[in-house]
């Protein structure tokens, strides 16, 4: 027979994991409440709301930097999504038979204080992870990162420069580097 030592002990175990699982959750619960009061959208996020809309893209793809850009046109789509602190643009370029299509995520994130973007396209599997900086308020940033290159089968260096040109214009360049060479690889012009 179980012993009444033993049964108080347990019940009194019991108790005490109960009571700091209930502590460990609202420590939790606390932290969670703290995060998100911290990450409200600032000022940059707000800017971002100016370009929200349809626009027109006119883009150029360079495949090889000493060949014609390829060009193409198409549709794109600005909203902010999570909770407004993210400039997202899906586009839909049209060349010939070819339908390429993309998501850019943008943002500003203010615990590092930099700008954050990530790039991708149905083209291949690559994804552009960039970081940047601004130094007149956001209307030009400059970012820097790296990708996979499919085609080259190796991690590349890359940069970025996303000219806010106005409310109804934004152009983004991309560059990439082989061998140590800067080489623009991307223009893409939004117009509304």
């Amino acid at each position: 027979m179980i012993s009444n030592k033993i049964i108080i002990t347990s019940i009194f175990m019991l108790l005490s994991v109960l009571s700091f699982a209930q502590i460990d959750q609202e420590i939790s619960d606390n932290q969670l409440k703290k995060l998100f009061d911290l990450s409200n959208p600032v000022d940059i996020h707000e800017e971002f709301s100016k370009f929200v809309g349809d626009l027109k893209i006119q883009a150029k793809y360079w495949f090889n930097p000493e060949e014609t850009p390829i060009e193409a046109e198409g549709n794109a789509k600005i909203e902010l999504v999570l909770d407004n602190k993210y400039l997202k643009i899906s586009y839909t370029l049209n060349k010939n038979e070819i339908k390429i299509e993309g998501i850019t995520l943008e943002t500003f994130d203010k615990f590092i204080n930099k700008y954050k973007t990530v790039l991708i396209e149905n083209l291949n599997y690559d994804m552009i992870l960039l970081t940047g900086d601004s130094d007149d308020g956001g209307k030009t940033i400059f970012y820097k990162g790296s990708y996979f290159d499919s085609i080259r089968n190796e991690q590349l260096k890359v940069k970025s420069i996303v000219h806010y040109i106005s409310d109804n214009q934004i152009q983004m360049e991309l560059f990439s580097y082989f061998e140590d060479v800067e080489t623009k690889i991307k223009e893409f012009i939004y117009t509304r």
